[in-house]
Parts: structure tokens; C-alpha cells; sequence
């Protein structure tokens, strides 16, 4: 039987939005894939971020059910979901156009959180914009 680790990923999410010839928007951010990523790799992993009371706010929440990521720590605040506009250009290389950190800009875990994050195997911090509290 193989170990299951606790992760928690704590930080940004956002949804790509991937100009033609893509034409389409995918959810990501650099905290959110690494808590997908270990789920799928069959440990307990855990989300700690912010999104919108949007559209794009609630297909992240789906998106990271569906992977099976324990979202008891996602808040939901009044700022819309973070977005990234990516130009795709004909050579396939991607640059960002434009991007806006919506509920994830003056994010952080609440000191009852911390407790939590205490007690996981590991913490991945991704772009938290905290000024390092966190990883302090």
C-alpha cells in the first residue's frame, strides 16, 4: 500500500484565456495546477486561495472538485475571478497580453488556517500576495 501524503497548495488561480488560433480558456495559476497535480497522483491535497462570486469563480471550484482537491479552504470574495489574456503567436509561443489578479490580489490564510497548513506534509506556496508573510 502506498503512502498518501497531505499537500496544500496556497495561492493564485486564474483562468487562461488563450487567443486564436486557440480560441479557448482553461483554469490554472501556478498554486491551483499543483494541487491538481498531486491529487492526481494519489495524494490528499488540499487548495488555500480566492476566487470571484463569478462564473469563472464557480467552473474553479468545479475544476478542482473534480479532481478530486479538498476545497474546504477556497474563499469566495467580491472581486471577480483572476484572469490572464495570452496571445498565442504563429510560432505557438505565448505571451501575456494582459492579466488582472482579481480575488487573488490581498490573499492570504486566515490565522486559523495557519494551523492547518501547520500540520500538512508539505506546503507549496505559489504567487501570493502577502510580501512573504506566509513563507516566513
Amino acid at each position: 500500500m502506498t503512502a498518501q501524503f497531505r499537500f496544500a497548495a496556497v495561492g493564485d488561480n486564474c483562468t487562461d484565456r488563450l487567443g486564436l488560433p486557440i480560441g479557448r480558456s482553461l483554469v490554472g495559476g501556478n498554486a491551483l495546477n499543483v494541487a491538481v497535480q498531486l491529487a492526481r497522483l494519489g495524494n490528499r491535497s488540499f487548495y488555500f486561495g480566492a476566487v470571484g462570486r463569478d462564473a469563472e469563480g464557480e467552473r474553479t471550484r468545479a475544476e478542482l472538485e473534480a479532481n478530486r482537491v479538498v476545497v474546504d479552504h477556497l474563499r469566495v470574495g467580491d472581486r471577480n475571478t483572476a484572469w490572464t489574456d495570452i496571445k498565442v503567436l504563429p510560432s505557438g509561443e505565448r505571451l501575456i497580453a494582459a492579466e488582472d489578479f482579481g480575488a487573488c490580489a490581498g490573499y492570504a490564510p486566515h490565522e486559523a488556517e495557519l494551523a492547518i497548513l501547520e500540520a500538512m506534509d508539505h506546503v507549496h506556496i505559489g504567487w501570493l500576495d502577502d510580501g512573504g508573510a506566509l513563507r516566513r
